[in-house]
């Protein structure tokens, strides 16, 4: 994301700064479904969105960091496989050439404690 007209330097040239955003990966491997909505849900094809996401703001070069914020993995995931899910999440952000704030959402919650994500 580029701030553009937003915060800018003094003369209102540059941005002071640009970060990338993206919440609500909700990855599970678990066939894909629908919301309580009826809103279609692909739980595997996240990651591949994701791993787009991770290549577009490596390509961006100017980015200073990435926020996430939140629910990397879906309420749906089986709570067997939902640390697995955390880290298999985790280490795409990793290819980001440069730092990740996460938060942690609901449905991370939902899954597991609080101390078991290890979100960095």
């Amino acid at each position: 994301m580029d701030l553009g007209n937003g915060l800018a330097n003094g003369q209102g040239k540059r941005p002071l700064f640009s970060f990338g955003v993206i919440s609500d990966v909700q990855y599970a491997d678990i066939p894909d479904g629908h919301t309580s909505l009826g809103v279609p849900r692909y739980y595997r094809h996240s990651i591949l969105v994701l791993q787009r996401a991770v290549k577009n703001w490596n390509d961006h070069k100017n980015l200073n960091f990435v926020i996430n914020f939140g629910d990397i993995i879906d309420g749906k995931c089986p709570k067997d496989q939902s640390l697995n899910a955390v880290k298999k999440v985790a280490s795409e952000f990793e290819n980001f050439h440069s730092p990740v704030y996460h938060m942690i959402g609901n449905h991370c919650l939902y899954n597991l404690p609080r101390d078991k994500l290890f979100l960095y």
